[in-house]
């Protein structure tokens, strides 16, 4: 295989993160039913394993996002804002030691919504009181006070408002800047993942329709660290070239600038011999379609975790299984 320019590579075992995750799903629940405090899960043992693999391999970590909960206010969605803000901001931004209240905050951004009211089984269209009661989950912050800074609270409170005044719970201008980045990423995990009243927007799509939220929901300085962590096509999108060939973009170092494609395809589809070559916009017509998505050799599969069919529950010591993620799910 020819190498170009890639300067990251996949690890041969996603195992470890995964079982980390399922864990951390599996702990985040209890606190949501109301079985472990929040202090616990702040300073769980599993928490701080995560965060260390993550920082280990950022990119790897961003990859994993694309496993989905079908709920929205599941774990799992915590789990994967938290994901893409601490790779974003280890990268980008540089928060020193605020960087693990920042991501335990942005796990738990959407707590609210199991303690304000009966918000978390509605399964339909809201109802006009219900919607109006959704914007109170930002305002309950009982279930932290214990356990978050008044920082951490702020960031909580403000992760839906919007640059221009537009959002809410206040219809702040200018929030906070960690405020931003978490609503921008928790806009960007809400529109890759498929929701009851619409299909999911694949990563590039999200990203074009962010970009024309800016600037009344985002600064646009704020959009341009984005772009430059993520790119037009963020790494795992599938690409048809202008050659026809198919490729898959593979990470780089720190953003879009460093990142390479994987040619998997000749111009009639055929197989040939892997290269992977620096990613040139010019040479890409566009993203594949959803529902094609290329095999990917053996050891650049975990560019696709969501492929990968990982166990989403792994079995206790006495035997039995973990439960699901969220009541919701089988």
């Amino acid at each position: 295989m020819t190498q170009g320019n890639a300067s990251w590579s996949p690890t041969s075992n996603l195992d470890i993160f995964n079982r980390k995750l399922v864990e951390l799903e599996k702990l985040y629940l209890a606190f949501l039913q109301k079985e472990v405090p929040l202090h616990d899960l702040r300073n769980s043992q599993v928490l701080k394993q995560v965060f260390d693999l993550i920082d280990l391999d950022p990119w790897q970590a961003f990859l994993f996002t694309r496993i989905k909960s079908s709920h929205a206010m599941t774990p799992r969605h915590g789990i994967n804002v938290m994901l893409v803000c601490r790779v974003w901001c280890s990268l980008h931004h540089r928060l020193g030691d605020r960087l693990d209240d920042f991501c335990f905050a942005a796990l738990v951004h959407d707590a609210g919504h199991w303690f304000s009211g009966d918000l978390v089984y509605v399964f339909g269209r809201y109802r006009f009181d219900q919607a109006e009661a959704l914007r109170d989950h930002c305002l309950n912050l009982d279930w932290g006070t214990e356990t978050l800074s008044a920082e951490m609270k702020d960031w909580i409170l403000n992760h839906h408002e919007n640059h221009d005044g537009s959002g809410y719970p206040n219809r702040r201008t200018n929030p906070p800047l960690l405020a931003q980045i978490l609503h921008l990423v928790d806009c960007f995990e809400g529109l890759t993942t498929k929701r009851h009243f619409r299909p999911a927007l694949s990563q590039a799509e999200a990203m074009q329709r962010l970009n024309k939220w800016t600037p009344y929901k985002f600064h646009p300085g704020l959009m341009k660290s984005w772009n430059q962590f993520l790119g037009t096509y963020p790494p795992g999108t599938a690409m048809i070239r202008t050659s026809s060939e198919i490729s898959v973009v593979i990470p780089g170092g720190d953003g879009a600038n460093d990142f390479s494609e994987l040619i998997l395809t000749n111009k009639l589809g055929d197989e040939g011999e892997e290269s992977v070559v620096p990613l040139d916009l010019a040479n890409i017509k566009s993203e594949t379609v959803p529902y094609f998505q290329p095999p990917l050799p053996e050891a650049w599969k975990p560019l696709r975790p969501d492929t990968m069919e990982l166990p989403r529950n792994y079995e206790e010591p006495n035997g039995e299984e973990s439960p699901p993620d969220s009541p919701h799910e089988t």
